[in-house]
């Protein structure tokens, strides 16, 4: 388990909270194309300085045992036009009902990643806040393809090593209304929270593209998934579900 702890930054924190940035577009320097002033800094000296009396932002500093791991900015707003087609389906479906809540930027220390801390804080930040989160991502940061297959591959083996239990779920249970609530309830609904998660911390982190909501994007991928794994059931001659992902 993580033990991670996060706490939201106050004014005083704004000198640590500028030196982690400086880290983070070192970072991301190769897809922002970002340059260090004459001064070898990315910043300058009005750093966060318009942020702080906005009561909509709120910075999180993330520590591991105690040392800083990174952090996360978060703005109450929207990254959706009211005026595009995309944004007026999502409205009609009920998927952009609630406040607001855009992660603007999140941040792991290199010496962190791959050890759950950017998944942690991201669950973190996902229980203590309602409402539907946004992230944006660089368009240019292209290992999210390895990632995601990554993902959906450890899905369709899983179903893949026992057949019989894949014709049971997909196929003689959803005659059950009963059991078809019960499953969006429990499991399904928690496996949906999860994919949201992974694709809120890839975004946050540059690797996914920001133009979906993380829940809209986690159903999309569940249905396919599951249309894929029914074909399968289905096949006299099924081939390697992972091969067709």
């Amino acid at each position: 388990m993580v033990n991670l702890d996060i706490q939201r930054a106050v004014r005083r924190d704004a000198i640590l909270l500028r030196r982690l940035y400086e880290l983070y577009c070192h970072d991301f320097s190769p897809y922002t194309h970002a340059d260090v002033g004459d001064d070898g800094l990315y910043t300058g000296d009005d750093f966060l300085a318009d942020h702080w009396p906005d009561r909509n932002w709120s910075a999180w500093l993330f520590r591991l045992d105690g040392k800083l791991a990174g952090f996360a900015w978060l703005h109450g707003g929207s990254l959706f036009r009211p005026q595009d087609s995309q944004t007026s389906q999502l409205a009609e479906a009920g998927l952009l009902n609630g406040a607001h809540l855009l992660v603007e930027e999140f941040f792991v220390m290199r010496k962190y990643r791959n050890r759950g801390v950017g998944a942690a804080a991201a669950r973190w930040l996902f229980d203590r806040f309602d409402g539907v989160w946004e992230v944006s991502e660089m368009a240019e940061n292209t290992p999210a393809q390895a990632f995601w297959r990554k993902v959906i591959d450890r899905h369709l083996v899983s179903l893949e090593h026992d057949r019989a239990l894949a014709y049971v779920f997909q196929i003689e249970l959803r005659h059950s209304r009963r059991f078809l609530r019960q499953v969006a309830r429990g499991q399904v609904a928690e496996y949906l929270r999860l994919l949201q998660r992974i694709i809120a911390e890839g975004v946050a982190s540059g690797r996914f593209r920001d133009d979906i909501p993380a829940d809209v994007a986690a159903r999309v991928v569940f249905g396919a998934v599951d249309e894929l794994i029914t074909s399968w059931v289905l096949s006299e001659r099924p081939r390697s579900l992972a091969g067709q992902a």
